[in-house]
């Protein structure tokens, strides 16, 4: 396996280059089809960013870390990689039976459904693991800002409350909120204004506040929603999944991710 580390405005110390061998050496073990690793390496906003990126004889993979301490960075983007590693290889294998089952699921009874099939992942909604990290709003936005995802899950430091941040402008920002209302969990919408500078957030107001209506429906009925309503990601109680809360999202592949939310 070929491996190539760079770093955008700074040298990269001989020390930091063994410690990501090292832990690349644990995707090779996955696949012995990796053809070369490309890691780059930047600082913007007072975030260490790491993309990895891994070319296999099978599929290009890419993935993108920030954080305020360069190992740990490059300790959750290894992490990440592994997973989604361990689940191609794992759709590979399973590939050839599922397309010799003799049953199909759409050719179940009404009312019956295959065991591992209660999360549904298919080939068009590939499940998804994410790591929640507590911070707060600064820390948030900067994430958004300097890795340029849709939406970003994080623990609020300051109310200690799950939260989902998603930017749909330079200044306007969406904040969703789970709090807990009259004895019942519910979801709730800030729209922000915010006003940054090189050194952080000068100024943030609440231009707009309502509660969101949580389905409970399918995975496919949650996709089809997601297309009607023309959003980023959509969250859901999934019928399948003991009513648990779930999200779907759009990924750059084109195809679903669906990833469980713990509250």
């Amino acid at each position: 396996m070929e491996l190539y580390v760079t770093a955008r405005d700074s040298k990269i110390s001989d020390e930091m280059k063994e410690y990501i061998k090292d832990k690349l050496a644990r995707l090779e073990k996955l696949s012995h089809k990796i053809v070369d690793v490309h890691v780059v390496m930047d600082f913007q906003r007072y975030l260490y960013i790491v993309e990895v990126n891994i070319n296999t004889n099978l599929a290009k993979i890419i993935y993108k870390e920030a954080d305020a301490d360069m190992f740990a960075a490059i300790d959750t983007a290894v992490d990440k990689l592994e997973r989604q590693m361990r689940k191609i290889k794992e759709r590979i294998q399973n590939h050839h039976s599922k397309i010799n089952s003799k049953i199909a699921v759409s050719e179940l009874p009404a009312g019956e459904k295959e065991a591992d099939d209660e999360f549904m992942e298919t080939e068009d909604v590939i499940e998804e693991e994410i790591t929640v990290k507590t911070m707060d709003l600064q820390s948030a936005v900067n994430h958004l800002d300097v890795l340029h995802d849709p939406f970003i899950i994080f623990i609020k430091s300051d109310n200690k409350r799950k939260n989902i941040l998603c930017k749909s402008s330079e200044t306007k920002y969406e904040l969703f909120e789970w709090q807990e209302i009259a004895g019942k969990k519910v979801l709730v919408e800030y729209s922000l204004d915010i006003i940054k500078s090189e050194t952080g957030i000068v100024k943030s107001d609440i231009a707009g506040k309502k509660e969101l209506e949580i389905n409970s429906i399918t995975v496919a009925q949650a996709t089809e929603k997601l297309k009607a309503m023309k959003k980023e990601f959509l969250v859901f109680q999934n019928t399948l999944n003991n009513g648990n809360m779930n999200m779907v999202f759009y990924r750059k592949d084109g195809k679903f991710g669906l990833i469980k939310i713990e509250q």
